[in-house]
């Protein structure tokens, strides 16, 4: 029985091996998993400027995917809401809500392409005219910008001056969506921050666009987007009335392997937009194993805890891919694609207080060091007196690498520490008393200015920087 034991569970892990989940089987290396891909190659410039503005088009806004696996619902709706309006002349109002960065312009974006690529064939024709709440002060300006982007010909324009008042340029609207080039096409008035429409005074605008959808000599949707749950309740009562109460809700709950699949088909080229196919297939295998890194799987789980949005990953990648290497004959690996994720990730996240901590100089350092050291001591809170003490004990040691300042030069040093906020006063203390006795305490933490000294790009001798990191660790 003993000699079975060990057989037994040797059977077992093979059994799980087999068992295990494909994202847990993956190694996390940074070595392929592809014998025949290589991780690594060397690039033309041209290719690499050509990747370079993919990525930054598949990135942006301007970009619709093929397919919205995630909002296939309530891209599925719209779908059909704008589709009776543009074949069966059934007007009708929707309203996209959702939170910001919930993919509320994703969606209608996607749907807009979908009809325009099924209709089009079928002589179906409609005219979207986008006006956001933002943008749009009063109701005159956005109805006048309604009418501007109805108009196929300024002419038609010319006939209301901009000092016009709201029904004369009601009527041009009028006249614009009776004129005989909108016939049998459909118009789709896209209200961006719908909400903020509902703010002004009266909601004139949406009370006349609602009342032009009743109109049968007019054939027209409204689409509203907004980020307030309450944007219905906030509308008058004569306006919900002609409101269909269609809300499209995308406050969808995505999860982390949600996240890195949306970033894996943004980042990968799987048509025929790159032309070289080995380089292709070389790049989408180095972005998987990016991607698989253990550190960036860490990062990206940490900023996608606390709430950062698509969109938010989408301009860390952006501003990642302006790091890519574009001089000829450099090699383009994991690591390389590594360190420019990294410098995206210090340049959005880092903390303003280690940029002045950088900025300061080699005195003003010595002082934080000497502050972080009494407190790590237990000394607190402490004045100026104090810390010099600190500083001189340093100084004394003969390894500060730099000269012996006066007590008057370090205490405008200090002062300057207390004018960047890196240092406050402690609340009770006296303002009676001079400067130099009044208690103070470090705003930064320990980890911070651990951080600060490890930098390479802080300018301070070698030996200041050992002090430090020996005393704060």
């Amino acid at each position: 029985q003993q000699q079975q034991q060990p057989q037994q569970k040797k059977q077992q892990q093979q059994e799980g091996e087999k068992n295990a989940p494909s994202h847990v089987a993956e190694s996390s290396d940074m070595v392929c998993s592809d014998p025949v891909t290589p991780c690594s190659f060397t690039a033309e410039p041209l290719f690499m400027q050509h990747i370079q503005a993919n990525l930054l088009y598949r990135l942006s806004n301007r970009y619709v995917p093929a397919t919205l696996p995630f909002l296939e619902h309530q891209r599925t709706i719209l779908v059909d809401v704008l589709r009776r309006t543009v074949l069966h002349a059934e007007n009708n109002s929707a309203l996209l809500v959702g939170y910001r960065g919930s993919g509320k312009t994703l969606v209608l974006n996607r749907v807009l392409a979908d009809l325009e690529k099924e209709l089009a064939p079928q002589g179906q024709y409609f005219k979207v005219v986008y006006v956001n709440g933002f943008i749009h002060r009063d109701d005159l300006s956005t109805l006048r910008d309604i009418t501007y982007q109805l108009c196929h010909d300024r002419e038609v324009s010319k006939s209301v001056s901009i000092h016009s008042s709201f029904s004369e340029h009601l009527q041009l609207l009028l006249d614009v969506l009776q004129d005989g080039k909108l016939v049998n096409h459909t118009v789709v008035i896209v209200l961006d921050e719908f909400d903020q429409f509902a703010r002004k005074n009266k909601q004139t605008l949406l009370y006349n666009l609602f009342d032009l959808m009743h109109s049968a000599r007019i054939q027209m949707a409204v689409v509203g987007l907004s980020a307030r749950m309450d944007a219905v309740e906030m509308l008058e009562k004569r306006i919900k009335s002609r409101f269909s109460h269609r809300q499209i809700l995308l406050f969808r709950e995505t999860s982390f392997e949600q996240l890195v699949a949306v970033l894996k088909e943004r980042l990968t080229f799987n048509d025929d937009s790159i032309l070289d196919p080995v380089q292709k297939d070389s790049w989408n295998s180095i972005v998987n194993e990016l991607l698989a890194v253990p550190s960036v799987a860490q990062q990206l789980e940490f900023q996608f805890n606390l709430g950062r949005d698509l969109r938010w990953f989408f301009s860390l990648f952006s501003l990642a891919s302006t790091r890519l290497p574009t001089v000829n004959g450099q090699e383009i690996s994991c690591e390389v694609l590594v360190a420019a994720f990294r410098f995206a990730i210090d340049m959005l996240v880092s903390d303003p207080r280690l940029n002045l901590i950088k900025s300061v100089s080699v005195l003003e350092l010595l002082l934080l060091i000497s502050m972080q050291q009494l407190e790590k001591r237990n000394i607190i809170p402490y004045n100026f007196e104090m810390i010099y003490a600190e500083y001189l004990k340093f100084c004394k040691s003969g390894s500060s690498g730099s000269a012996v300042y006066s007590k008057a030069v370090a205490f405008k040093s200090f002062e300057h520490i207390c004018d960047l906020q890196l240092a406050t006063v402690v609340e009770g203390s006296s303002s009676s008393l001079g400067k130099e006795f009044q208690t103070v305490r470090l705003t930064v933490e320990p980890a911070l200015l651990e951080k600060a000294l490890k930098d390479e790009e802080l300018q301070c001798p070698e030996a200041v920087r050992k002090w430090g990191i020996r005393w704060i660790v």
